[in-house]
Parts: structure tokens; C-alpha cells; sequence
């Protein structure tokens, strides 16, 4: 037996086609010129005509709504068809975008083929394109994030808008929140509508930033830092792209009065007396008139003590001023020397609060003015004037 006692041949079949599919460019812009193309070849015998070559339409895309399509044999949002004429290796299915302002996702098309008769479907059988959303985004910041209740710097919140800008873009809306009040702590200028809870701004055509400017109202009203938020909302032609917020604070720069006393203690005789020392922190530029306090004690004004560095001053009341730039104020209370015997005095002073500055840290101090006179020096004066009314 001489080898090889054996041959294999291959028959091809060349009645059926390969088709595939493919698309170009991957993704077009909703609002744009370019289409999304989508190519069906075929291999193989093609001498022949090949009709009914069917795929299934997949995607977030809706036919009519989102997109038009020119090239297919039949077409709806789940399935379509294509023809191939005698010689033809190609067929091209065209999406156009529909353009719309309406705020939405991208959206995607996809094309699977099915087998059917006369062909086979090929690697690629399948093919997606995206409809980008060419709505423009729109961001707010604001910079700086903290002014001065009575500074002249003001609170700028910018808008951006990204995409298109060709067109203006008009009711970009936003909430207001936080704990400023328009109107009582603030004013605000470039916004096209502005109310205590929303507002809104408009862009012209090839504008790409807005700016809305929070200016602080100045008062003497004592009261904690307050906020200012401003957050987008979606609206038609346009969406929220982060961030989306933008919240900074007004700082009460408001004086906050405390009080001290040094010494606590002197002798009703001595050289040093008492001093109240009044101070103010926060804003101390402009003067702050009227600081209130309350007096008490055993010791009596005028009787047993006379006072200097109030503005006003009384047995029961005074207050004090404090000049531009002026972070402290002293009243000093010296003591009237006399020769009686007698108890310890004291004086103490109480700030009294008020709308135009708050109290802080220590409000109040007591002092003492030490009774230095004594029986036996008494009796001496008895002895060299009897008038006082002693006797030996």
C-alpha cells in the first residue's frame, strides 16, 4: 500500500453573506452638524442582491423624540432593516440628533444584528453611538467665603456656564437659604430676580460668568455670625454641574465689652485706688458711646469716694465712652480719707448690656476700700478738741 491512501477536501459556502456593523463617529453632540453613521458590510458572494437584513435597536435614545434616521429598509424604536442591491457591500444607516433645550443625559443607540436568511452576522455584530447632552452646565462659587458685617468688602457669588454659549440663557433659578435675612443683613445686586428663598440670573448670548454681589448691612446689633447659601436649581436650557452650592458667612463684628479691677482691695487712706478698666474687642474703628453699668456697694459716692473716666456717673448708674480705635476705657474711683472708725466699703459696678455691643468674659467687678482709722486716734482728737463730743 503506498501512502497517502487518503485526501480531505473543503467545500466553502459561499451562499450565505457575513454582515457586520460599525459606527462613526462613536458619539456626535445633540446640537452639533455631525451625524452618527452606521455601516453594514457584507462579505462573501455579493452579486446578488441580500434584502431584509435585520437588527434590533437598542438604547436610551427615542426615535422621533431624540433622533431621525435616513438608510434603513424599515426602522422603529426596537427593530429595523436594511437591503443590500446586486454588488453592494455597504449600506449606511444615518442618525441625525434632534436638538431641544431640554436639561437630560446622554443618550445611546445601539444596533444588534439578527441572523436571518442569506447572511450570517459577523464580528462586529453589534455597534453603540451617544448623543451627547450640549445643554450647558451651569456652577456657582463665591469668593470670599467670610466678610465683616461693617467691612467694605462684599460677598461675590460667580456663575459659569459651560457648552454652548452662542444663544443667551435666561432663568438660571436658585434657592436662597442660611440665616441672613435680604433686606435686614444684606443687599444684593446682578441677580435678575432675588427674594429672601430664590432668585435668578441671565446670561447673554457668548457670556460665560454671572455675578450675583451680597453687600453686609452695618449695624451695632449684637447677634451670632450669619450664613448666605445659594443653591441651583435645574431649569430648561440648562443644568447643574458641580458645584452646585455656595454658602459663606457674614462675622457680627460688633464690640463685645468685658470689665476688670485692679486692685481689688485699697486703704481708705492710701495712694492707690481702684481702677475699673472697661475693654472692647471686634470692630473698635468707629466710637461706642453709652456702655451702661450699674453701681452698688455699701460705699457711697461723693461721701466716700469721688470718681474719674465715666462719661456719666451716679450713686446707682454710669456709662462710658470709648473713642475711634479705642479698645479700653478706665474709671477710677478714689477714696475719701476721713478719720471715722467704720466698716469696709465696697463698690461694685455691673455692665449692663445693650443692642449696640454684647458682654463677654468677666461683666462685673467688686472693690474694696479699706477702713485704715482707729479707735485710740479717735480718743487723741477727743483730747485736744472736746468738741467731737469725748471727754477724759
Amino acid at each position: 500500500m503506498v501512502n497517502p491512501t487518503s485526501l480531505t477536501g473543503t467545500i466553502t459556502d459561499d451562499d450565505e453573506a457575513l454582515v457586520s456593523v460599525s459606527v462613526s463617529p462613536a458619539s456626535v453632540t445633540e446640537d452639533g452638524s455631525a451625524n452618527l453613521v452606521y455601516t453594514f458590510r457584507r462579505t462573501g458572494v455579493i452579486s446578488e442582491p441580500l434584502s431584509n437584513v435585520r437588527f434590533n435597536v437598542g438604547g436610551t435614545a427615542t426615535l422621533n423624540t431624540d433622533y431621525a434616521q435616513n438608510g434603513a429598509n424599515s426602522f422603529s424604536n426596537s427593530t429595523g432593516s436594511i437591503n443590500f442591491g446586486a454588488n453592494q457591500s455597504s449600506k449606511t444607516i444615518t442618525i441625525n440628533p434632534d436638538p431641544d433645550t431640554t436639561v437630560e443625559p446622554n443618550e445611546t443607540l445601539i444596533f444588534n444584528l439578527i441572523d436571518g436568511t442569506g447572511y450570517v452576522p459577523a464580528n462586529p455584530s453589534s455597534a453603540t453611538g451617544t448623543i451627547t447632552a450640549d445643554e450647558p452646565g451651569v456652577s456657582v462659587s463665591v469668593s470670599p467665603t467670610s466678610v465683616k458685617e461693617n467691612g467694605s468688602t462684599n460677598l461675590v457669588y460667580t456663575f459659569r456656564r459651560t457648552g454652548d454659549l452662542g444663544s443667551p440663557l435666561n432663568n438660571v433659578r436658585f434657592n436662597v437659604n442660611g440665616t441672613a435675612t435680604f433686606n435686614n443683613d444684606y443687599r444684593q445686586s446682578g441677580a435678575a430676580s432675588f427674594s429672601g428663598s430664590s432668585g435668578s440670573v441671565n446670561f447673554s448670548a457668548n457670556q460665560g460668568t454671572k455675578r450675583v454681589t451680597i453687600d453686609p448691612v452695618g449695624d451695632t446689633g449684637v447677634e451670632p455670625n450669619e450664613t448666605i447659601a445659594l443653591a441651583l436649581m435645574d431649569g430648561t436650557g440648562y443644568d447643574a454641574v458641580n458645584p452646585t452650592s455656595a454658602t459663606a458667612t457674614i462675622t457680627n463684628d460688633d464690640a463685645t465689652v468685658s470689665l476688670t479691677i485692679s486692685p481689688s482691695s485699697v486703704a481708705e487712706d492710701g495712694s492707690p485706688n481702684l481702677v475699673f478698666t472697661f475693654r472692647r474687642s471686634g470692630d473698635t474703628r468707629s466710637t461706642l458711646n453709652n456702655v451702661r453699668f450699674g453701681v452698688s456697694g455699701s460705699a457711697t459716692f461723693n461721701n466716700d469716694y469721688i470718681q474719674s473716666g465715666a462719661a456719666t456717673f451716679s450713686g446707682g448708674s454710669g456709662s462710658i465712652n470709648f473713642g475711634a480705635n479705642q479698645s479700653t476705657k478706665t474709671v477710677t474711683l478714689n477714696p475719701t480719707s476721713d478719720s471715722r472708725v467704720e466698716a469696709n466699703e465696697t463698690i461694685r459696678i455691673a455692665l449692663q448690656s445693650s443692642s449696640a455691643y454684647t458682654l463677654g468674659g468677666t461683666t462685673s467687678g467688686t472693690g474694696t476700700i479699706r477702713n485704715d482709722d482707729s479707735h485710740s486716734a479717735n480718743s487723741l482728737v477727743a483730747l485736744i478738741n472736746p468738741e467731737i463730743g469725748m471727754s477724759i
